[in-house]
């Protein structure tokens, strides 16, 4: 299992990298790599874009 942690630091990285389209590029990135990556895989990458939304979440609220 992957630590929250490291879901953490893979969102954070794409924040960084891909700005606003982070989700997408994230999402993309699973999504080419899903034959390889097996079930398991797949939950890790959806764990790192729902940390994505959270970190959006939590910018929009802050400048709201």
């Amino acid at each position: 299992m992957t630590d929250e942690i490291d879901i953490y630091r893979s969102a954070m990285v794409f924040v960084k990298k891909y700005g606003s389209s982070a989700k997408v590029q994230a999402s993309l990135t699973a999504l080419q790599h899903s034959e390889d990556l097996g079930v398991e895989g797949i939950a890790v990458w959806c764990r790192i874009v729902k940390a994505i939304e959270k970190k959006f979440k939590v910018f929009n609220a802050r400048v709201s």
